[in-house]
């Protein structure tokens, strides 16, 4: 059972990006094997990190950072 995450897909004119974001504080990240073959200083930055819950947001919801930055496309 792989830890719950999303599937990123950007391209550009001449380059393409697929990652995959995790969830913070999710005990599965620690024994999924992609998020594990990145090397630990790397690893950080495919984890969205979770804000505080804004009162108006639905109960079950959650509010995540997540940083995509690409130096040409």
């Amino acid at each position: 059972m792989r830890p719950p995450h999303i599937h990123f897909r950007l391209s550009g004119h001449d380059d393409e990006l697929v990652t995959q974001l995790y969830f913070d504080g999710e005990p599965l990240n620690e024994q999924d094997q992609f998020l594990q073959s990145v090397l630990p200083d790397r690893r950080v930055l495919l984890i969205a990190k979770l804000l505080p819950h804004p009162a108006e947001l639905e109960p079950d919801s959650r509010l995540v950072i997540f940083n995509i930055v690409t130096l040409k496309g």
